[in-house]
């Protein structure tokens, strides 16, 4: 029987865009530790609480939050398949 490591986090944003330079390498890869091989994360709040955005679909910032896990990701664990 083989074993999976499994990272589960979760993070509220509270509807705002990251500034440009957040590194979530402290929160995705803690130090010292070696990359899971599952990620499991939850966003609340990505999108500004407000009526249009829910009844619109704004995805802008699910879009800018997703590049940024997944360039965190590739470029502190390029070992693994993300």
């Amino acid at each position: 029987m083989s074993q999976i490591k499994i990272s589960v986090g979760s993070w509220n944003i509270c509807g705002i865009k990251p500034y440009e330079m957040v590194d979530l390498t402290s929160w995705l890869l803690p130090q010292g530790s070696t990359a899971p091989d599952v990620f499991v994360l939850g966003f609340q709040e990505i999108v500004e609480l407000k009526a249009r955005n829910l009844a619109q679909g704004n995805t802008e910032n699910i879009k800018v939050w997703n590049d940024l896990v997944m360039k965190c990701l590739k470029t502190k664990a390029p070992e693994s398949k993300y």
